[in-house]
C-alpha cells in the first residue's frame, strides 16, 4: 500500500511539473493561461496533504491534487487571511472578498470569490484530482489571490474545526 502511495505521489508530482511547464510556455505567448503559482497544502501536523497549481489571466485555472486524505467529500475555498497557523487554521480568515458588495444579488459571484468552493471526492486510496476554472480572480492586479489562503475542509461537517489543510498562494512566476 505504501508503495502504491509513493508511486501515485511521483505520478502527481510529474503531472504538476508538466502542467507548470505548459503554463510557463503559454505565459511566454504560447496560449491564454499566463503565469502560474504552485500552492502546497499542509495538514494540521505540517504534513503534505496535496498541491494546488493555479495559472491564468482573468480568471484562474486550477489543478487540485490531494493525497493521504480520508475518503469523503471535501471543498477547497479561497480565504482572506495570509497565514496558515495550525491546528485550526483560523488565521486563514473568512472567505476572500475581492470588491465592494454589489447592489444586485446576481453580481454576488463577482465579489465573494471565496464562497464558491472547488468540490472534490477523495477515494478509498486517499487520492483525488480535479481541474477547473475559478472566475473573477487573478494572480496579479486588483483581484489578486496571491498571498491569500486556500483551505481544504470537509463538506459534511462545515465549520472552522473541520479545516483539514491550508496553503498560502504563492505569487505568480
Amino acid at each position: 500500500m505504501a508503495r502504491k502511495h509513493t508511486l501515485w505521489s511521483c505520478v502527481c508530482t510529474a503531472f504538476l511539473l508538466i502542467a507548470a511547464q505548459t503554463a510557463s510556455i503559454k505565459a511566454d505567448g504560447g496560449g491564454s493561461y499566463g503565469p502560474y503559482s504552485r500552492t502546497p497544502l499542509l495538514d494540521r501536523e505540517g504534513k503534505g496533504a496535496g498541491t494546488v497549481l493555479l495559472y491564468g489571466g482573468v480568471g484562474i485555472h486550477a489543478v487540485v491534487v490531494l493525497r493521504h486524505i480520508p475518503p469523503g467529500e471535501y471543498a477547497v475555498t479561497l480565504h482572506a487571511g495570509k497565514a496558515c497557523i495550525a491546528p485550526d487554521f483560523s488565521s486563514a480568515g473568512d472567505f476572500l472578498v475581492l470588491a465592494k458588495k454589489p447592489s444586485k444579488p446576481a453580481d454576488k459571484a463577482e465579489w465573494n470569490a471565496g464562497a464558491y468552493p472547488v468540490l472534490l471526492t477523495v477515494h478509498a486510496d486517499g487520492l483525488a484530482r480535479k481541474e477547473l476554472d475559478i472566475p473573477y480572480v487573478q494572480l496579479w492586479g486588483q483581484r489578486n489571490a496571491a498571498g491569500h489562503t486556500l483551505i481544504l475542509s470537509s463538506t459534511t461537517k462545515p465549520g472552522i474545526e473541520n479545516r483539514l489543510a491550508c496553503g498560502v498562494i504563492a505569487p505568480a512566476s
